[in-house]
């Protein structure tokens, strides 16, 4: 009996061993561990998804999902997941929007728990995400059509600019006033997204010359731009009703030309800095800064009203220093190098620096004149008669006229107290040149 007793038991005992190996192991992924929601604007919402997946050998159960943290509040579990059976291999799509309240960044932690039995059963995924508030720039701050006749219908633009990282949107666009004004239909509301432009066309036909206005009137989603009112008007150039933007007195319908700038107004005094002062439809005009012909003053321009001359122009036989090298030459009057305003016809000659300086055809290398250069021997170029003497005095004597013998035989005769300045009454004694104390021996 104790022996039936026991073995039943052992039997009883594998058993159990054998249905616990026979239990699958289950585990959970949850992927990938941040979701980053982006930007949205307070009041509004954007969604992002989170995949759980049951990847062991059995089936899971998700328990909750529970969002924790200071920003919790902006971030939603769009669903009612807790007791949500995963099949091995089975997938679970979570939504979770971001709500943001205020500008800023937000940030909380989902807790996804389940009954997995291998690895955690707890995965946490970090939720972040920006507020952002539209922000839109609307330009002009006005219309004005100036003067303008009777005639086929003129037009302005007004630009609308989101420059925030969230879009922005127009919600209504309405103009008012003068019949002559109209508003290209623009249909409404129209999200402009970011970095993104909106253009609103408004046009003008008038019937007469007489004074018109009107408003176009804008609501947006911007907190800073949620009603706009922009006037519009034409033919409106004198009085408080005229439109003079940058205060100079002067509106556009009385001719200034960029309403915009002070600086310019009609027969304002035209200065240097790149605008047209004086309403002329010119810019800089009558200074050294205006180019007349290619180059302007400031350039190196010599005669700004003539095209001929600039820097570096070829020159021609008119007369004039086309290439503005200021040697006041041209090829015509024997200029032999029009570049360079230190050499021309009138220009001194500077000996032995291998530069034709007054274009006589060759670098001077005979001071003198006397027919032999310092390189070929003449000791004193500035001197002439030593060498000249030298060289006749020698023939005379029938001691030859070699190149490069005059100043050291006349010196070297010299020493001797004879000297070769007489033809035909012979030599005499004489001291020695100054020229060739200091030359050849």
């Amino acid at each position: 009996m104790r022996l039936r007793l026991l073995v039943a038991c052992t039997l009883f005992a594998f058993g159990c061993v054998e249905n616990n190996l026979n239990v699958a192991s289950t585990t959970v992924a949850v992927n990938p561990g941040l979701l980053d929601l982006g930007t949205a604007a307070p009041g509004s919402s954007v969604s992002g998804t989170r995949s759980i997946s049951s990847v062991g050998l059995g089936a899971l159960t998700v328990a909750s999902l529970t969002v924790a943290g200071n920003d919790a509040d902006a971030f939603v579990v769009d669903g009612d997941f807790g007791g949500t059976l995963l099949a091995k291999g089975d997938s679970l799509e979570v939504p979770i929007p971001f709500a943001p309240t205020s500008e800023g960044a937000w940030e909380a932690d989902l807790t996804v728990q389940t009954d997995a039995n291998s690895g955690v059963a707890a995965v946490e995924v970090h939720l972040r995400g920006f507020g952002a508030s539209p922000r839109l720039v609307i330009s002009p701050n006005a219309v004005d059509f100036g003067h303008v006749d009777p005639g086929p219908d003129v037009f302005q633009t007004v630009v609308l600019q989101c420059v925030s990282a969230v879009g922005a949107t127009l919600l209504t666009a309405e103009l008012s006033g003068d019949l002559e004004f109209y508003l290209v239909p623009v249909t409404t509301p129209a999200l402009i997204t970011s970095a993104t432009t909106l253009e609103l066309s408004v046009s003008f036909g008038p019937t007469d010359t007489a004074a018109r206005e009107g408003v176009l009137t804008l609501t947006t989603d911007d907190p800073q731009t949620a009603r706009v009112l922009i006037p519009v008007t034409a033919n409106v150039c004198l009085g408080d009703a005229a439109l003079d933007l940058d205060s100079d007195g002067y509106s556009g319908c009385a001719g200034d030309c960029d309403d915009a700038d002070a600086r310019a107004v009609p027969g304002g005094d035209e200065r240097i800095d790149g605008t047209d002062n004086d309403c002329d439809g010119l810019v800089d005009e009558g200074t050294d800064a205006y180019d007349d012909d290619g180059f302007t003053e400031r350039g190196g321009d010599c005669d700004d009203t003539t095209a001929s001359t600039s820097p570096g122009a070829p020159e021609i036989p008119d007369g004039l220093d086309n290439d503005c090298d200021g040697d006041g030459y041209d090829e015509a009057a024997g200029d032999c190098d029009a570049a360079d305003a230190a050499i021309n016809p009138g220009a001194t000659e500077t000996p032995y620096d291998g530069i034709d300086q007054d274009c006589s055809g060759a670098d001077l290398t005979d001071a003198d004149g006397d027919g032999v250069s310092p390189d070929d021997g003449d000791c004193d170029d500035g001197g002439g008669a030593a060498n000249r003497d030298g060289g006749r005095s020698l023939r005379v004597l029938g001691l030859g006229a070699r190149r490069g013998a005059g100043c050291g035989a006349a010196e070297r005769l010299a020493r001797r107290g004879w000297s070769l300045s007489q033809k035909a009454a012979g030599p005499h004694r004489a001291a020695p040149s100054a020229a060739c104390a200091a030359g050849s021996h």
